[in-house]
């Protein structure tokens, strides 16, 4: 396991916290829509998830 694992294990692994959840459910936004979610999740961006017009 490398130290990014590990951290995010510590970091990330409380899905009941406010901020984690809204990330894990964008996550499972773009992946119910079949939309690769890029490289890194953008804190504060003006939309979450894009599709095709939709924001």
């Amino acid at each position: 396991m490398t130290d990014l694992d590990t951290f995010l294990r510590w970091n990330s692994s409380h899905l009941l916290e406010n901020r984690t959840r809204g990330a894990y459910a964008e996550c499972l936004v773009h992946r119910a829509l079949g939309l690769d979610p890029g490289q890194h999740r953008v804190e504060w961006a003006e939309e979450n998830v894009t599709f095709g017009t939709i924001t």
